[in-house]
């Protein structure tokens, strides 16, 4: 996990589209970065996708257009 959100941090290349269409850095740093818990969700999304094509892989199937979706769920969390 520490790993994928220093990877997600270093990206220098994000951005975000305003309600009226205007693109602005969201890297992080800016004030359009991801809240902390955002960025965990992400980072663990990400690392259980790797996690996933990296066994896929390992089974002999061909991963690289595979696509994964999920759902996540906090009960009681208060947002």
């Amino acid at each position: 996990m520490d790993a994928e959100i220093r990877r997600m941090r270093e990206d220098t290349d994000s951005t975000a589209v305003l309600g009226n269409g205007t693109e602005v850095d969201s890297s992080y740093g800016t004030d359009y970065y991801h809240s902390v818990d955002e960025e965990y969700g992400m980072a663990m999304s990400r690392a259980i996708g790797q996690l996933l094509t990296a066994e896929l892989e390992r089974l002999g199937f061909d991963a690289s257009q595979a696509s994964f979706e999920g759902a996540s769920s906090c009960p009681g969390a208060q947002w």
